[in-house]
């Protein structure tokens, strides 16, 4: 057979036609026709044997193929069954169902055969056609693609993550191929995860708001009676005490608030300019309190060549270095503690500020991680801190041996402004720092508005700023200070409270800068330092931002930067000079200051009498209300009192144009504020000389 099939392949047909018909008909012509049909019977009988041959060879390659391909469906069948998926095949085309895993067979609740029958028809509720959705209109623009997809089924009311693609099936054409998850609990854990977070930053926001305004109060407050030269000594160390432990308060109160941002990953750094004598002093006076009563020796070397200002996150780098200063002063309980401040340049924009504090003769039972927790504590605040160092691109190491001086190094990249440095005399007034306070500028040609609805951080705010000798005005409502604004008045800084009920700061500024076309400085309070909050303010018509509790410091730096710098040098000079007068007047003789508590005691039951029967009062007696208001107002700027001074001119002149409105809502504030004062005054005398009471 194999030698005839080469033979037919070698020799053309127009040879073997011929040769053929010679070999059969050839011997007819001798011998017969017998001879022909002879021949003919065995050639039928050989074809057909060849023939039956034949099929019998092909009928079993195609049993054989058979075979293997049920073999191979049996083995994807029982690979696609074991699957915790849902797993099933269909036609592209018709959407006819090749196979359905046991697993996706349960979770459909299908009990009865349905390969042949239509995916739509039995996965879906309410199809009559294939699905918008369907994957394999896209597989049928490219084959190739691998198509992942969630799906809300209707017919389960759970959500599915699908992967669908192409893939050669057992009979030998394309076959489409869907991989699914159930993952409705892990959709609902997400959106429980992300209704928590969201959740926690409301509730971050909130406790900075609600923890930030009554520590507002109790820093302020306690810091301005610091100050008050008429309290004895001993209530002056006990709100210096109060004063300090609050500041300790508020870091642990930020450390917990910054660990929620971390957790969060909302941690952010706020990069501005600072001063960092101001950043040198502020940690220095807030924690040498703490040795005031150990034997510890504490020695301060700063680098005169360190710029004067840096860029950097100032609040951040004083809560690292207020939370290394607190924890090794807290451990350490006797010694020498050494702190060096430098810096490394890089080049003309970049530098390293480096803070070096060691501690000598630590023992074997006390090293420097035990002393200081510098590292190796899983404190809540240092691991804020090791954080923060390394959102910074900074480092922290520590040096630490028994018996041996111990050292622990923190460097931060920080970038130059200006080429201006400390100096030899700022550097040693910082090493020589034992907790004195700033210089205040005297500034009674400034003016200032200080919008806040609570009335505490109204007189905070006041407080703050007395030493200033500013005209201070306060309201207690956006709406207030609008009409403030409408009615012409003009500040030299307007401080705008953020939350304010009905509304709030960012409307107020919108409004005032927009419709009443105020242009002048207009400084944010907030107890909100939540992320991107200080460009919220600054995009939003605020020229800078204050947050809360206010640091004196930076208030001082906006007082200057706003009022004082606009200033001609001989308007400064003179204010000076006034402030030294007044000092001089406050400090006149105690028979001066008895007949000044006099004076104004018997002025003010005037201006109180009047204006409690405002309604009834005759222009004879308002006329008398400005007369007394006058004299007050000459009594209180001889001692300085310039703020309340300016306040007596404004009753002086409603008595003058007998205006009952403005007398009857501002002398009971007036008449308050000013026996405060007079209290003050009697108090310190009676301290002196009991005989001044008979004043």
């Amino acid at each position: 057979m194999q030698i005839f099939n080469l033979l037919r392949q070698k020799i053309p047909l127009y040879v073997w036609v011929p040769l053929l018909t010679f070999i059969v008909f050839a011997p007819t012509i001798y011998l017969g026709y017998k001879y022909l049909i002879t021949v003919l019977l065995v050639g039928s009988f050989t074809y057909l044997s060849i023939l039956f041959v034949k099929t019998k060879r092909e009928q079993k390659i195609l049993e054989q193929k058979l075979k293997e391909s049920n073999q191979s469906l049996n083995v994807l069948t029982n690979i696609l069954g074991s699957s915790d998926a849902l797993i099933y095949v269909t036609v592209p085309d018709t959407g006819e169902i090749l196979f359905m895993n046991e697993r996706m067979k349960e979770h459909y609740s299908i009990k009865d055969n349905c390969i042949g029958k239509i995916c739509y028809k039995v996965l879906q509720t309410g199809m009559n056609q294939m699905c918008e959705f369907c994957p394999c209109r896209k597989l049928d623009k490219n084959p190739k693609e691998v198509v992942v997809w969630e799906e809300h089924n209707k017919l389960t009311k759970r959500i599915y993550r699908n992967i669908d693609r192409y893939i050669g099936w057992h009979n030998g054409k394309m076959a489409h191929i869907q991989n699914s998850m159930d993952i409705t609990d892990l959709v609902s854990a997400k959106e429980l995860v992300e209704q928590n977070n969201r959740n926690k930053d409301l509730f971050l926001s909130r406790m900075s708001y609600e923890i930030r305004s009554p520590m507002n109060v109790i820093l302020g407050t306690s810091e301005t009676q610091q100050h008050d030269q008429t309290l004895d000594f001993k209530v002056k160390d006990a709100f210096a005490m109060i004063n300090n432990s609050a500041h300790l308060l508020f870091d642990i109160i930020n450390s917990t608030l910054d660990l929620f941002k971390m957790e969060s990953g909302e941690m952010e750094l706020v990069v501005d300019k600072y001063n960092v004598s101001d950043l040198l002093g502020d940690s220095l006076q807030l924690n040498l309190k703490q040795i005031e009563n150990k034997p510890i020796e504490f020695e301060l070397d700063i680098d005169e060549n360190i710029p004067l200002k840096l860029i950097g996150d100032e609040i951040h780098i004083k809560q690292i270095l207020n939370n290394l200063l607190f924890n090794t002063f807290k451990h350490v309980e006797n010694g020498l503690v050494k702190m060096s401040v430098f810096t490394d340049k890089a080049d003309d924009m970049d530098i390293t500020l480096v803070f070096c504090i060691s501690v000598e003769h630590i023992t074997a039972e006390q090293t420097i991680e035990q002393a200081g927790n510098f590292v190796e504590n899983a404190d809540l605040a240092m691991s804020i801190i090791k954080n923060l160092i390394n959102m910074m691109h900074g480092e922290i190491t520590v040096n630490s041996e028994p018996d041996k001086t111990s050292v622990c190094t923190v460097r931060l990249p920080q970038k130059i402004i200006s080429s201006d440095v400390l100096g030899k005399k700022l550097a040693e007034n910082l090493m020589e720092l034992t907790g004195k306070a700033f210089t205040k500028e005297y500034m009674p040609y400034g003016s200032v508005l200080v919008v806040d609805d609570v009335e505490s951080n109204l007189y905070v705010v006041k407080e703050l700023m007395s030493p200033y000798g500013l005209s201070i005005d306060t309201v207690s409502s956006g709406f207030d200070a609008i009409e403030r604004i409408r009615s012409g008045r003009v500040y030299d800084i307007v401080f705008m409270d953020h939350m304010m009920p009905k509304m709030d700061g960012i409307e107020t500024v919108k409004i005032i800068r927009e419709k009443l076309n105020y242009t002048h400085p207009i400084v944010a309070l907030t107890a909100n330092i939540m992320i991107g909050q200080a460009n919220v303010f600054l995009d939003n018509g605020f020229n800078d931002f204050i947050s809360k509790p206010i640091n004196s410091r930076q208030l001082d730096s906006i007082l200057n930067k706003l009022i004082r710098n606009k200033q001609t040098p001989k308007v400064i000079a003179d204010a000076r000079k006034q402030k030294k007068d007044a000092m001089k007047m406050y400090k006149k003789s105690d028979e001066y200051l008895a007949v000044f508590a006099k004076d104004v005691k018997k002025a003010l039951s005037e201006l109180d009498q009047t204006s409690k029967n405002i309604s009834d009062a005759s222009n004879d007696e308002l006329q008398m209300f400005a007369v007394n208001a006058h004299s007050i107002k000459s009594l209180l700027a001889d001692i300085g009192e310039n703020t309340l001074s300016q306040l007596a001119l404004v009753l002086e002149e409603a008595g003058k144009q007998c205006d009952k409105n403005t007398i009857a809502k501002k002398t009971q504030q007036f008449v308050s504020e000013v026996e405060t004062i007079v209290s003050k005054i009697e108090t310190k005398l009676s301290e002196k000389n009991p005989k001044f009471c008979e004043f």
